[in-house]
Order: structure tokens, then C-alpha cells, then sequence
């Protein structure tokens, strides 16, 4: 039986779960460097200009 887990390329559809993923922990102010009231846009422009090679997990059940 083939895994519902595939790693790929990050694109820009997949931003809307990174987000979900990665808001709660910008919030706590414990893990990133960063302000915890950084925006959703904001977020967005830190993840694509950093992540020139992002991957993301993609669990098709989840998504």
C-alpha cells in the first residue's frame, strides 16, 4: 500500500496549511526570531524569499 505522505517542492497553494502550521508558533514568540504579531503577508514574504528550496510533507488525508 502506497503512503498518503509525499514530500515535494513547496508551491504558493500550499501556503494557506504552511500558514496554519506555522501562525501558532510564530504567536508563542518561542520559536522564530521574529515578531509575534507578523502578519500573514508578511510570513508569506519571509517563507519564499528564506525557503529558496522549501519541501513540505503533504499528507493527502489532511490536506
Amino acid at each position: 500500500m502506497a503512503s498518503p505522505l509525499q514530500i515535494r517542492p513547496f508551491e504558493p497553494a500550499d501556503w494557506p496549511g504552511v500558514w496554519r502550521l506555522l501562525e501558532p508558533l510564530f504567536r508563542a514568540g518561542k520559536t522564530f526570531p521574529r515578531n509575534p504579531a507578523i502578519s500573514e503577508a508578511e510570513a508569506w514574504e519571509l517563507w519564499v524569499k528564506q525557503s529558496q528550496a522549501a519541501m513540505v510533507a503533504v499528507d493527502s488525508t489532511w490536506w
